[in-house]
């Protein structure tokens, strides 16, 4: 049986990534297939932007400065409880993922494919995810 991906149509994605090049990067991917995106630099500029705008999705790399990918998904969630999270790492293995993917997180592998990341991001906005893990993500 063949799974299809549907997008949900112009989904706000929120894009939290602190080194300047990365974010802008995944703006203009996620631009390109019809998403609405904004970026932030930080978790406080990411805490502001949630208080201000609906989003229906953040991507948060979890290496940060003034606090973990996974700290700051909890705290959307706060703002936001059915915001989607997708968390992007380097990393093989932390603790703090395995929690965030307990609390209903998807964790993806960096580096990944445009079509990875596509296919994350529609899994997760389509509700089809039955787990919180994707091909090549990190397994808590």
């Amino acid at each position: 049986m063949v799974a299809t991906v549907t997008r949900v149509p112009k989904a706000r994605i929120l894009v939290v990534d602190d080194e300047a090049l990365v974010r802008s990067m995944i703006l203009d991917v996620l631009a390109a297939l019809g998403y609405e995106t904004d970026g932030a630099v930080s978790a406080p500029e990411a805490l502001a932007l949630f208080a201000d705008n609906d989003y229906d999705l953040a991507m948060i790399d979890f290496l940060m400065p003034e606090m973990n990918g996974a700290e700051l998904a909890d705290r959307l969630r706060l703002q936001a409880p059915g915001v989607k999270i997708l968390i992007t790492t380097g990393l093989d293995d932390d603790p703090a993922l395995a929690r965030a993917q307990a609390r209903g997180a998807m964790v993806l592998r960096k580096p990944m494919s445009i079509d990875r990341l596509h296919a994350a991001i529609d899994h997760l906005l389509s509700g089809e995810m039955s787990t919180h893990t994707f091909p090549d993500s990190v397994h808590a």
